[in-house]
């Protein structure tokens, strides 16, 4: 098994971190510019919309603990940018 990490990506001047990846019960996405990031979306596999939040906080934990194993995709939308991180729940 591999040790749980921390995946950076870079978009549009901000750095997002989502860690564990993989994980179980719950994430942390966080952000180095917070204040351009409007939304959260959260989908399964198979494009089912699972949470939306809004945000501008720094860090955001969520919790998935009642949802299936599998792999989801969480789209993170500002003003300028849009991107899609993927994640493993274990």
């Amino acid at each position: 098994t591999n040790p749980a990490s921390t995946e950076q990506f870079e978009v549009e001047e901000i750095t997002i971190q989502l860690y564990p990846n993989p994980g179980s019960d719950s994430f942390t996405i966080a952000f180095s510019d917070p204040s351009s990031v409007k939304n959260i979306t959260i989908y399964s596999s198979e494009g089912k919309k699972m949470k939306e939040i809004p945000t501008h906080q720094h860090s955001l934990n969520v919790n998935i603990s009642g949802w299936a194993k599998g792999i989801y995709y969480i789209k993170v939308s500002g003003e300028s940018f849009a991107t899609t991180l993927k994640y493993l729940k274990q």
